[in-house]
C-alpha cells in the first residue's frame, strides 16, 4: 500500500500540485509499524533520488536493491516454478 506523509525538504523537489492532491508524498514504502514522525526522520536520512516515492526513480531503485537481497521468488510462491503443493501452502 502507499503511505503518505508530509517531509517539507522532498516536497521542494516534488511540483506543488502532486503534494496538494495527495496530501503528502506518496511512498510505496515506508518502515511497517513506526510512528509518522519516526519515518518522515528516516526518510530525511535517505538521499532524495533514492526515497521510495511512488512512481519515481527512487522507487525502482528500491525493488532492484531488494530483488538482489531477496529475490522475488523467496517472497512469492507464484514466482516458483515446480512447486508441491505442500510447499505452496507451506
Amino acid at each position: 500500500p502507499v503511505l503518505k506523509i508530509r517531509i517539507a525538504e522532498v516536497e521542494k523537489v516534488l511540483s506543488k500540485e502532486a503534494v496538494q492532491n495527495t496530501g503528502g508524498v506518496p511512498f510505496d514504502w515506508v518502515p511497517p509499524n513506526v510512528p509518522e514522525d519516526i519515518v518522515a526522520e528516516y526518510m530525511r536520512h535517505i538521499p532524495v533520488d533514492k526515497l521510495p516515492i511512488s512512481g519515481s526513480e527512487g522507487a525502482v531503485y528500491r525493488r532492484q536493491q531488494l530483488e538482489r537481497q531477496v529475490p522475488l521468488h523467496d517472497l512469492d510462491a507464484s514466482k516458483c516454478d515446480n512447486l508441491s503443493q505442500e510447499e505452496i501452502e507451506g
